[in-house]
């Protein structure tokens, strides 16, 4: 057959640069091309041309450094020639392609969870999955979570577990990998070491900093034990970021060696792995199937995976490694490390079972075996049972050494049976008990700070008076769109069972020993802040307490309000004759909407205000991993705490008005905006966060928040004049934009305006006091019509605002059709790659309004449309 494999466009084939994908089909490419013409379609890079035939395969590598462009031009060389086109990992590619080539079969295979909710809309997965004649995945953890979300997929999915080349790694107990262990040791400096492996990106989801802190335990107690880490932030460059200063303070106050390698080429990835003793992935997301488990499988080393996603699939219960239930304890990673170093017959059986997996069951060949169904190989494989297909590899027997084999991989074995297989940790850590919380309120801050508690160890009682909302929370539906909340909840409910959700305040106040106020607290008419909700959960707790409470105080609340809380408990308590003793603390949140759990696990600081060294000392033990990773804390009065937290919002806030009064100063001067914050943000004093110029600011927090500063300002007879510009400044910036729609359309009467994004940033749902909203009523005041497009937050916009008159449309391309004026409103990613050429043969008018500055000017009018950002000439 004639096939075109389409891969992804960050990095080239053949994988010069790395990438699981790229070294996936780099792999199967010698098998598939002895049965088929093979094409590969990918990027380009300087070093390579722009085509070339290696062996049977023909390489096409076409320009693109966005999304849109990769795609553009790969509709430019593909042609309707192939039998089937096989796209990897980019169901969007899928659907760009296929437009053009109607007749061309598609096939797709997933390597993440790329039809995942917040990749791509339902109405476009469920046409991706339509237009596939089937799709591969890499994991029974993928397939699971497709199906679960489009239960027409299951007819079309595939397991297909990746491979590795066994001949390019050699285990320690052979003549040539222990001389590789020997000189990789030498070159190091770790001749006296047993070697803790890492392998992978340096980034906060692959939880180099759990494995950090883990190894100052082993450290401690093994004292000739390195942690050599191989890798960098992202392939082929060595950058440096906030996450990677981070973990190189977390090593160099380690008792014992850390190595950083940076970036390693792939073709010198196998002989890193054997420098190691034990390899172990510290994932902390829920990895599809991280592919270095097959590569410490064929280097013959003991694993420690972390269960989360797909890993314990190849790992659990087949006796080649061990399984953490409890990903995130550095302890337990701990025990288990310390586990393996002082049971070294155990690792060499563990490494060698390992190995016979690798080498029978994960060759490159059995993956080209299975990645085509049978109607898609020549005829003679056809008639191969499915059996023999499963199990084809390499034929040479490999020598055990005496070594306990596991029992034999059932490829097909569902990520479910094979977690209830996975046996947790034998050696518990000798920690202290973890306290029991209570969080009342389950708003957006209270469900964040809910199920990361309980991410962390803690048993938790999420309550609240909303029953429908308990009910919902109990049946897994989550009310707010968050990054990976939904993941940690339902593991903490379904798994763990240390996150409870209930109606009842008696119970939630008498289960814990430190309970959690996180109310909503909004703006009065006067601008002040309205705490009443505070109040009356505080006057709850005092009426069903009945012993010594912590009670932290999370909302955001006015100077002042927390001697008020204390003063409504000790009122009530005295009413009710009891003599009971309660500590009061304020520890303010700072998370951001899109971003909350990152912010919460590794946050820029704690702050805690409290009245006594005994209440600080429980709520810091409450963030004992935070305070352990060298995250600062401040802890201060009650009253400071509860400034910090206002002062902190109000100077963004600021920075955002700023940049935006510059900007508009800039348009008039022709002068580009984005020059001047750059050289700006340069100065190390300011910094470019919140130097990207907009529609102004909106959330649930800064207009809330400045609105509230100035009525407590005022309240005490100041008068808070920067304050009430940031405000002005804001309020004008959204009108601004306005102006510029009704100026590039020279009226808005009649005309029909496309709206992308309505949510107040990217990765939330959150709508309230968005700058959409400001320019959406605006359009419609001025009698245009309005179509609207968001991925998230079109349920919340007609629950709040049934009677405005907005079209809503499933995907950018539906809502921009027959438009006389497209409004980039908020930054979503999928917005960041839009086919402008697609476009302008559907709009009326090509007439782009880039309200976040998204693009580069030069760039959209080359597609012939007119462009206005904010600040840009």
């Amino acid at each position: 057959m004639k096939i075109a494999l389409i891969c992804t466009e960050k990095l080239p084939m053949p994988p010069i640069a790395g990438g699981a994908i790229q070294l996936y089909i780099d792999g199967i490419l010698p098998y598939l091309s002895r049965q088929h013409d093979i094409t590969v379609y990918s990027i380009q890079h300087p070093t390579l041309p722009e085509q070339e035939t290696r062996g049977n395969v023909k390489y096409i590598r076409v320009a693109g450094n966005v999304d849109t462009a990769y795609v553009r031009n790969l509709k430019a060389v593909l042609k309707p020639e192939f039998d089937l086109i096989h796209v990897f990992n980019r169901p969007r590619y899928l659907l760009a392609l296929s437009e053009g080539l109607p007749d061309s079969k598609f096939s797709l295979s997933l390597h993440n969870e790329m039809l995942h909710v917040g990749k791509i809309s339902n109405e476009l997965a469920s046409r991706c999955i339509e237009r596939s004649e089937f799709i591969n995945t890499v994991s029974q953890y993928i397939a699971d979570t497709v199906v679960g979300r489009f239960p027409a997929a299951e007819g079309k999915m595939r397991l297909v577990y990746s491979g590795v080349d066994t001949l390019k790694y050699h285990p320690g107990w052979t003549q040539e990998g222990a001389r590789l262990k020997q000189t990789m040791k030498e070159r190091y400096g770790l001749e006296d070491y047993r070697v803790v492996l890492y392998v992978g990106r340096l980034s906060i989801k692959k939880g180099v900093h759990v494995l950090l802190r883990a190894m100052d335990n082993v450290m401690k107690s093994h004292k000739n034990t390195a942690l050599f880490i191989v890798g960098s932030k992202w392939y082929g460059k060595n950058d440096v970021d906030e996450y990677t200063k981070l973990i190189s303070s977390y090593a160099e106050n380690l008792p014992g060696p850390v190595i950083f390698t940076g970036f390693i080429p792939p073709a010198d990835i196998p002989a890193y792995y054997s420098i190691g003793d034990l390899f172990i992935c510290a994932s902390q997301w829920s990895e599809p199937l991280a592919r270095v488990h097959y590569e410490a499988m064929a280097a013959g080393l003991p694993i420690i995976t972390t269960n989360r996603g797909g890993n314990a699939e190849v790992i659990a219960g087949y006796g080649n490694g061990i399984v953490i239930d409890e990903y995130d304890s550095s302890d337990v990673m701990a025990q288990q490390i310390c586990n393996l170093l002082d049971n070294p017959n155990k690792s060499l059986d563990m490494g060698a079972a390992g190995r016979k997996m690798a080498d029978e069951r994960f060759s490159w060949e059995r993956v080209a075996e299975e990645i085509f169904p049978a109607a898609y190989v020549p005829e003679e494989r056809d008639k191969m049972p499915p059996e023999k297909l499963r199990t084809q590899g390499p034929k040479k027997s490999f020598d055990m050494a005496q070594a306990k084999l596991a029992p034999e991989i059932r490829v097909s074995a569902s990520t479910k049976k094979l977690r209830r297989q996975a046996g947790k940790s034998k050696l518990k850590p000798k920690t202290k008990p973890k306290p029991s919380i209570s969080i009342i309120g389950t708003g957006y801050v209270g469900l964040v700070t809910g199920a990361c508690l309980a991410s962390m160890g803690m048993n938790v009682y999420c309550c609240d008076r909303d029953m429908e909302k308990i009910n919902g929370l109990r049946r897994g539906i989550i009310p707010i769109f968050e990054p990976s909340l939904d993941d940690i909840i339902d593991e903490c409910v379904k798994k763990r069972k240390c996150l409870h959700f209930t109606s009842d305040i008696k119970a939630a106040v008498n289960r814990s020993d430190i309970i959690f106020i996180t109310v909503n607290t909004p703006t009065l008419e006067d601008n002040t802040c309205d705490v009443s909700h505070v109040l009356e959960a505080a006057r709850e707790i005092a009426q069903n307490m009945s012993c010594y409470k912590v009670i932290v105080n999370k909302s955001t609340v006015p100077v002042g309000t927390g001697m008020r809380v204390k003063n409504e408990i000790t009122e009530i308590l005295k009413e009710r004759n009891e003599k009971l003793d309660f500590d009061l603390v304020s520890n303010p949140e700072f998370l951001r909407e899109g971003s909350s759990v990152g912010d919460f696990i590794n946050p820029d600081r704690i702050i805690i205000g409290a009245q006594n060294d005994r209440a600080a000392n429980i709520v810091k033990e409450i963030y004992r991993s935070q305070i352990d990773s060298n995250i600062p804390v401040l802890v201060t009065s009650i009253e400071a705490a509860e400034m910090i937290k206002y002062a902190s919002n109000c100077f963004l806030a600021t920075k955002i008005s700023f940049i935006n009064e510059v900007a508009n100063i800039c348009e008039l001067c022709g002068i580009d905006i984005s020059t001047v914050t750059k050289g700006m943000g340069l100065d190390k004093r300011i910094g470019l966060q919140y130097l990207n110029p907009g529609p102004g600011f909106g959330g649930s927090c800064f207009p809330k928040d400045v609105r509230a500063l100035t009525g407590l300002s005022r309240g005490l007879g100041y008068e808070p004049l920067l304050l009430d510009g940031v405000l002005e400044v804001n309020n004008r910036q959204k009108k601004r934009m306005i102006g510029k729609i009704e100026a590039a359309l020279d009226g808005l009467e009649g005309r029909r305006i496309a709206v992308l994004g309505l949510a107040f940033k990217p990765g939330t749902d959150d709508i309230r006091e968005s700058p959409s909203l400001t320019v959406l009523t605006s359009l419609l005041e001025k009698k245009a019509a309005v179509a609207v497009y968001d991925p998230q937050a079109m349920g919340n916009m007609k629950k709040s605002y049934p009677d405005l008159s907005l079209e809503y449309f499933t995907d950018v391309y539906s809502a921009c059709a027959q438009s006389d004026c497209i409004v980039l409103a908020t930054e979503w990613e999928e917005f960041s790659c839009l086919d402008f050429n697609a476009l302008k043969g559907i709009v009326r008018k090509p007439v782009f309004l880039d309200l976040r500055n998204v693009y580069d000017p030069d760039y959209v009018r080359s597609f012939g449309f007119y462009y206005e950002g904010v600040g840009k000439k």
